[in-house]
């Protein structure tokens, strides 16, 4: 309750009428009580809007709760901010921002690269004309004529490996995702190795590298190949979609990455160096050369060894493969060998008025006489008489009787030693010569005068020997 007053002041003035009015001032009061007072109720109820979409009416405090739901992005971190808004004058706001972060699954990606190695292996092979020539006096040399001619195989493959980089990208912007496992297959028989020198955590908005290797212990069971990289993860640790992704890549060993002993050097010590460098895949795989060899002296051989090899060319291989053949020639000078008939007119020199027909000399030698004497088993021819008279008993023109084989197979071998005596090629008639002998030694030949049996067997030994005696004399080694 209370009293309310209200008061009105005036000063001095003339009225209108002429009158004049002091100052003063005049009140009234009026009393009151709120107890019998109606009030008039102001927000009594309120309206809240809320940015979000909804709309709530309150008549005393309280509060309401609702779910609101977010498509976010993967891999980051997304700002909702809302406003909830009493609608009366005087309004009222208060906001609220909520983040909502979507975990994003590590990607796999990967390399693969296909190599292997193709060794090859070489074979050489040296052939020559002629492994012997005999020269004659006044000859100046001996020409062999060389081929040197090297092979290789179609080579031998090794050492297949697939290798390349595992990379596994952490999306996320804003959260680090440690790996579980990281392994690797290949689907042609290979085995894989993973370095996992880098960390096992692929830090946000990164990626890490992991080297690989494929080794095969043997042929690998395809050309063609599909290789795998998996990583996993704690998918429910990180709000991931999933737990573990793969990358793949294809390949296939086609060409060899390395050529092992593509290339070789071939030399000869004959030639005297380099013969040329050969590569798998030329047409002309040969060498063709000649050398000379100076005569000897008469009666003397000359051996010449030579050798042509090869050795590899590529740095690739540890250690270079070698490879070579030899070949070894031989030179003799030599005089011809003459036939019976020779020696028979050639005993010596003619001297004054003795006829060469008739007396067996001759002004050219050589001579049978100078080389006297020669033995025929243990028969000792050391005059040209009993020369000449082994001679005139030569009986080749009928071998029907033990004595005339023998006889024929005595003249051959005094003509076959008179022909080594006058340096003539001892080296394909000597084991001859030395059957020859014995066989006379077991028949006591003493001579052209002696009567002599064969049985029909040692008459054929007797045949067989002149024969090849008779060879020599006509025709030599």
């Amino acid at each position: 309750a209370g009293k309310n007053t209200a008061t009105v002041s005036w000063g001095a003035q003339t009225l209108a009428s002429g009158a004049e009015l002091a100052a003063s001032s005049a009140s009234f009061d009026k009393t009151f009580d709120f107890a019998s007072a109606s009030p008039t109720l102001v927000n009594n109820s309120i309206n809240v809007d809320d940015s979000n979409g909804g709309s709530w009416a309150f008549s005393n405090s309280g509060s309401v709760s609702y779910i609101d739901t977010f498509n976010d992005p993967e891999g980051t971190c997304t700002e909702h901010t809302n406003t909830a808004t009493i609608r009366e004058l005087p309004t009222k706001t208060d906001s609220v921002t909520v983040s909502d972060c979507q975990g994003s699954d590590l990607i796999v990606t990967k390399t693969a690269e296909a190599s292997f190695d193709r060794s090859y292996q070489w074979e050489i092979e040296k052939d020559v004309d002629e492994t012997y020539i005999e020269l004659r006096p006044g000859d100046t040399d001996a020409t062999f004529n060389y081929t040197v001619e090297v092979s290789h195989n179609e080579g031998t493959d090794g050492n297949w490996k697939v290798t390349g980089v595992i990379t596994v990208e952490n999306p996320n912007d804003w959260q680090d995702v440690t790996i579980d496992s990281l392994t690797d297959s290949i689907d042609n028989g290979g085995d894989c190795s993973i370095d996992f020198a880098a960390t096992m955590t692929v830090e946000k908005s990164d990626s890490n590298e992991y080297p690989y290797e494929c080794t095969y212990e043997g042929v690998p069971d395809s050309d063609a190949f599909t290789n795998t990289a998996t990583a996993s993860w704690d998918a429910e640790a990180y709000n991931t979609p999933n737990g573990s992704d793969d990358g793949t890549a294809e390949g296939a060993f086609d060409e060899p990455t390395t050529k092992i002993d593509e290339c070789i050097d071939v030399s000869d010590d004959l030639y005297g160096g380099a013969l040329g460098t050969v590569c798998v895949g030329d047409v002309d795989l040969t060498f063709n050369y000649s050398n000379d060899v100076p005569a000897p002296e008469l009666g003397d051989c000359v051996t010449v060894n030579n050798t042509a090899s090869f050795v590899t060319t590529d740095d690739a291989n540890d250690t270079a493969h070698a490879g070579s053949s030899s070949e070894s020639v031989d030179v003799c000078t030599y005089n011809a060998p003459s036939t019976i008939g020779y020696w028979k007119t050639h005993m010596h020199v003619c001297v004054a008025r003795e006829k060469q027909a008739t007396a067996g000399c001759s002004n050219n030698g050589p001579f049978t006489g100078q080389y006297l004497p020669q033995t025929l088993g243990n028969f000792n021819v050391n005059t040209e008489a009993k020369a000449l008279a082994i001679f005139n008993g030569n009986k080749c023109s009928s071998l029907s009787t033990g004595s005339n084989a023998l006889a024929c197979l005595a003249a051959q071998l005094l003509a076959t030693k008179l022909n080594i005596a006058n340096s003539s090629n001892p080296s394909c008639i000597s084991a001859t010569v030395t059957a020859a002998d014995a066989f006379l030694i077991s028949k006591s030949y003493a001579g052209p005068t002696g009567s002599y049996t064969l049985t029909a067997a040692q008459r054929a030994t007797a045949i067989t020997l002149k024969t090849a005696l008779d060879n020599y004399n006509n025709n030599g080694c």
